[in-house]
């Protein structure tokens, strides 16, 4: 018999010490959230915000380029342009609540998803392996709080974010249920009904690793149990599309909207490497990154319409990130390559809408059959920056020991 809990135990059931967790402490309003998604494949900077006008990217993107009549204007002293799919986050940008980070990267950019990932996730451009994430040494330092759950990772496996702390991990609070590998489901209901009424009786375990193992057993099943429970009252006060994202987003808002201590939690998109047929050829504006756009802005503003409606929209701030762009130069087959240079988010209602950063200049590719990629330069932003102005200026603690040095915040919030 193999059990597993799937999500929660993924991360350690020795998260949560021998406490007897019935239930959670509510938090009061006010109490500042953070939820930052990662948007996995590297997205095409050049093709969200777009610009339409210039020689350089109309030259390099025959097929790909989107006209300037099909976008949505930015802002009027700008010749960068909306992506149409991303209706949603002009919408939260004309309002206020989203923050452009232009030309986002780090020094001696990386072309691997996974080398140029671990550096984001541990905030290290130098990071090869490494022990803790960014957010694992914020927690390692004890800016958590005594609470029973800081912080939550709503994806299928541990985000390496979290290195060096022990966070669990769930996708549904269905999931917080004790599964087995029976083939039967009735024999199923009989193990996990054993396993719970097993839970009840872990102190008459006599030896010390027998009572570590029960007493983990019995604490991992009591805080599932919170966890399954906490905000069970909780609907949606506005509309959600029906994907990935939205279910777990529609998770966090429903932890928030009752209050739970939860301060940061983690989010994972994913289908942004779009090497081939990015766009159809007859309309750039189509097609499959146009559709993962769409999903992506509509989800993020339902959630921030979701907190807000909940009375909690001044208390979080969402980020946005993935770990590089794509090159200026379509290939061969309606796609884009991996390339340096991109973009990060922050919305919500805390936030100083605008643009923060450069606009990278496209001047350096001559011929629009050159691989060129936005190079990391003067006019490039430090990913750290975007780490330091959450850090600071959200979360209220000081960035250098989390992130290795000082970096100066954005005034985005």
């Amino acid at each position: 018999m193999k059990t597993t809990r799937r999500g929660f135990l993924a991360s350690g059931a020795a998260a949560v010490s021998s406490a007897k967790l019935a239930s959670f402490t509510p938090a009061g309003g006010g109490d500042r959230v953070f939820v930052a998604i990662q948007v996995e494949g590297g997205w095409d900077y050049l093709n969200m915000l777009i610009p339409a006008d210039h020689w350089v990217y109309q030259e390099a993107r025959p097929t790909l380029r989107i006209p300037r009549a099909a976008t949505l204007p930015v802002a009027w002293n700008w010749d960068w342009y909306w992506h149409p799919s991303l209706a949603p986050f002009s919408s939260l940008y004309d309002r206020g609540d989203l923050a452009i980070i232009e030309n986002v990267g780090y020094p001696t950019p990386d072309l691997s998803h996974f080398e140029s990932i671990k550096k984001w996730h541990a905030a290290d451009p130098s990071a090869g392996s490494f022990r803790q994430g960014w957010l694992g040494r914020y927690l390692g330092l004890g800016h958590g709080g005594p609470v029973q759950v800081p912080a939550i990772d709503i994806e299928p496996y541990a985000s390496p974010v979290f290195a060096g702390a022990r966070v669990p991990v769930i996708l549904d609070p269905e999931s917080l249920r004790l599964n087995f590998d029976w083939s039967s489901s009735e024999d199923s209901a009989v193990g996990r009904l054993a396993i719970e009424v097993g839970t009840q009786f872990s102190e008459m375990a006599t030896t010390g690793n027998t009572r570590i193992a029960a007493a983990l057993t019995a604490d991992a099943h009591r805080f599932a149990n919170a966890l399954r429970d906490a905000g069970s009252g909780y609907s949606p006060r506005t509309s959600y599309p029906g994907t990935a994202l939205a279910s777990q987003l529609k998770l966090a808002a429903r932890y928030i909207s009752s209050n739970t201590p939860i301060k940061l939690y983690h989010l994972k998109t994913s289908g942004f490497d779009t090497h081939s047929v990015q766009a159809p050829r007859n309309d750039p504006t189509a097609g499959q990154f146009a559709t993962l756009l769409r999903d992506l802005s509509l989800a993020v503003k339902a959630f921030l319409d979701d907190v807000i409606n909940w009375g909690r929209g001044s208390d979080v701030v969402v980020m946005l990130y993935s770990e590089f762009g794509r090159r200026v130069t379509e290939n061969g087959a309606l796609g884009t390559d991996h390339g340096h240079g991109g973009v990060a988010f922050l919305a919500g209602q805390p936030v100083s809408g605008g643009r923060y950063g450069q606009t990278p200049d496209l001047a350096g590719i001559r011929r629009p059959g050159e691989s060129y990629y936005i190079p990391f330069d003067a006019r490039s932003t430090d990913f750290r920056q975007v780490y330091a102005t959450v850090l600071e200026r959200w979360l209220q603690v000081p960035s250098g020991p989390i992130l290795g040095g000082t970096f100066a915040p954005l005034n985005a919030l």
